[in-house]
């Protein structure tokens, strides 16, 4: 009779374990549930613009023919000196002249313009202007004030 009375204590003991642990795992996810939903929703963060974007299809007579990544360029990205992103273009006219433009990026107007000043000696891209934070540079001055 012992036996039998001390394995129906040790059973309820267990099962009332059982509840208190069943009980404390829904508060606690209640209170995750909880704070997950008063976390703040991430703000997403201004992406800057692509390169791609730089070369419209058409820029008067001249028809954007393909562009080319900073792996692509052969070392010509040295003429845009600590550009964050480079990429290069050829356009071609309806004449079939083709120009050659490069584009890099800097994370500001001003270092846009500061590269600018630092000319590279013996450069085939003789135009140079930029436009905001973007700094573009051409085998002929014909795109510099369409582009």
């Amino acid at each position: 009779m012992r036996i039998l009375f001390a394995a129906a204590v040790l059973s309820l003991m267990a099962f009332a374990c059982n509840l208190c642990n069943l009980g404390g795992n829904q508060n606690k996810n209640a209170n995750n549930s909880n704070s997950m939903s008063a976390s703040p929703t991430p703000t997403s963060t201004p992406s800057k613009p692509s390169l791609k974007d730089a070369f419209p299809q058409k820029v008067g007579d001249f028809t954007l023919q393909d562009t080319y990544d900073r792996s692509e360029l052969k070392g010509d990205d040295k003429y845009l000196p600590d550009a964050d992103d480079v990429m290069g273009a050829v356009y071609k006219s309806s004449a079939n002249k083709k120009e050659q433009v490069m584009a890099g990026l800097y994370a500001s107007p001003s270092a846009a313009e500061a590269a600018r000043a630092k000319r590279v000696g013996a450069s085939k891209y003789l135009a140079r202007w930029t436009k905001g934070s973007i700094l573009y540079v051409s085998t002929d001055s014909t795109l510099k004030d369409k582009l």
